[in-house]
């Protein structure tokens, strides 16, 4: 009864903690829960009080997660999603609502969007929300549940989130059928060529060798944008050759390297539900077209989960 009534006790200030934990800022943190910042802060002082311990480092009016408090904040996350989880099963609801997916570069038609049709197919009151996510964002998107599944080149090492290679994908630079560099057979040209590019923030991957010259023309936010570029016939671009050739575009033979495509999802605590339903969709769509098309590789894995592997291993494992 002394455990029943010491989280009693705790467990009204979670919500506030976790909040303030995620944000790092009192007054964000205020208007998403809709209380003062000073509530706010006695809700944390109190939960400081009753864990014996400060789950904050504090100077002047900075408030920083310490390492107490991160361990802390991946319990509370998991109680939550314990809770959630639970409730969903009870009211049969695993398999009903919105499902976020986040998919970095131009898969959502090839990969994506077939797979979320099976999905829904298979539970029609599933609603797939996609989300275009940088790299870099994802894994704190995915820990905070903003997102349920990560499609990737590279997720972030995180011990809360099961990643595993999915496809291995080919590229080249891409030019639309009239371009004058098609056919020309002049590998110098390239570099000539006027490219459209991402946009060069944090998390940019050009996929363009760091020792090659090229004369970047256009800077694009998605890689979408970089297949409509490249349609326009006044640019070239370096895309997925998957992508590029169904765009209807031809690849230049620029002798790039193959990429992986990471898949990254927090595993159920509970039941299985909609993200291993999303999950097994888009592998079996992988398969699908690594069967039909020879710049797609399926990489076969077994993803170590965070519960049995250690933090070397925890990433992927090959089958």
């Amino acid at each position: 009864m002394e455990r029943v009534r010491r989280l009693h006790e705790l467990w009204s200030w979670l919500p506030a903690f976790r909040v303030v934990a995620e944000t790092e800022h009192l007054p964000s943190a205020s208007q998403a829960l809709h209380v003062t910042p000073s509530a706010l802060s006695r809700s944390i002082r109190l939960l400081e009080d009753a864990a014996g311990t400060p789950l904050f480092d504090r100077t002047g009016r900075r408030i920083v997660l310490n390492a107490a408090g991160e361990a802390f904040l991946r319990a509370v996350r998991d109680a939550m999603r314990t809770v959630h989880e639970g409730l969903q099963a009870v009211e049969s609801s695993q398999f009903l609502g919105p499902v976020h997916v986040a998919c970095a570069g131009a898969l959502g038609p090839p990969l994506v969007l077939p797979a979320l049709a099976d999905v829904t197919s298979r539970h029609p009151r599933l609603v797939p929300h996609v989300q275009d996510v940088a790299d870099g964002e994802m894994a704190g998107l995915l820990r905070r549940g903003v997102i349920d599944v990560a499609l990737a080149p590279s997720v972030p090492e995180d011990e809360t989130l099961t990643v595993l290679p999915l496809l291995e994908l080919a590229y080249d630079v891409f030019a639309a059928p009239g371009h004058s560099l098609v056919g020309a057979n002049d590998p110098g040209a390239l570099g000539e060529a006027p490219f459209a590019a991402l946009v060069d923030v944090g998390g940019y991957r050009s996929r363009w060798p760091a020792h090659r010259r090229r004369r970047i023309a256009l800077r694009v936010a998605r890689e979408a944008e970089l297949v409509s570029a490249a349609t326009s016939g006044g640019f070239v671009a370096v895309l997925p050759t998957l992508v590029g050739r169904r765009a209807g575009l031809v690849p230049l033979g620029a002798g790039l390297a193959r990429e992986r495509l990471y898949l990254a999802h927090r595993p159920a605590l509970t039941l299985p539900g909609r993200t291993e339903a999303v999950v097994d969709a888009l592998r079996r769509q992988a398969a699908s077209l690594a069967e039909a098309d020879d710049a797609v590789h399926l990489v076969a894995a077994r993803a170590a989960t965070p519960q049995s592997a250690n933090v070397s291993q925890r990433r992927f494992v090959l089958g």
